[in-house]
């Protein structure tokens, strides 16, 4: 029996969302041979998410089939893959009860977005957000506050939260002005402490304060323009 149109398994956003499984998995074949080339491998996997996403709309090409296997790749490229690697760099107790919140945090995510999600916001972290934040920190900080940013990002996708979603004008406001306040506040920190040389280590810790503005200052923008918009 042949598959409805809507449901192939080989279309372009399938093989986009395949492309960010491989990169996971990738990832985590990295985090012991080396933990910077992981994050960017993690990286990588979130504009592959997006371009699936947009490969989709615009193709007009969503399906059943390609919105669970999105959050099957999902939960190996952002859940499993940042958690592994936080614990490759440093296997602590705290670490992995880090990583078992971390995981079934982005899991209960990823399955109340399929049930629930829409496209106007997004309820709690997104995965791939999360991803980059904590994967970043695990290079960035040491333990035990790299496990701490870990818990806060498994708690916040679980969270009620309203993060903004750039599929409407108010969330594309919104998460563009959270990311450049993330960026002048790189530049505030490159004033006050420069670097000695520049590296891909150091380029990570720059992801690490723009993550941090985006975490945090997104949904309070969210919220204002929301209040606006309504007004």
């Amino acid at each position: 029996m042949n598959l409805k149109s809507e449901e192939k398994l080989i279309n372009v956003p399938n093989m986009l969302t395949l492309l960010n499984l491989i990169l996971g998995f990738s990832a985590i074949l990295y985090a012991k041979i080396d933990p910077a080339i992981s994050f960017i491998l993690i990286f990588t996997a979130t504009v592959a998410d997006a371009l699936d996403g947009l490969a989709a709309r615009v193709l007009k090409q969503t399906s059943k089939i390609g919105k669970e296997l999105d959050s099957i790749a999902d939960i190996c490229s952002f859940g499993i893959a940042p958690a592994y690697l936080l614990l490759t760099i440093d296997f602590r107790v705290e670490a992995y009860i880090a990583s078992i919140i971390y995981v079934c945090g982005g899991a209960l995510r990823l399955a109340r977005f399929n049930i629930y999600g829409v496209k106007e916001f997004f309820e709690g972290l997104p995965i791939p957000a999360a991803a980059i934040f904590s994967s970043s920190a695990a290079i960035t900080l040491t333990n035990p506050y790299s496990s701490i940013i870990f818990i806060i990002a498994g708690f916040l996708m679980v969270s009620k939260i309203v993060f903004p979603s750039i599929k409407v004008p108010r969330g594309r406001i919104s998460v563009l002005a959270s990311l450049i306040i993330g960026v002048i506040a790189t530049l505030i920190t490159l004033y006050i402490w420069p670097p000695a040389e520049l590296s891909l280590l150091f380029g990570i810790e720059i992801v690490f304060i723009v993550a941090i503005c985006y975490v945090f200052l997104s949904p309070a923008l969210e919220l204002l323009l929301k209040k606006r918009y309504r007004n």
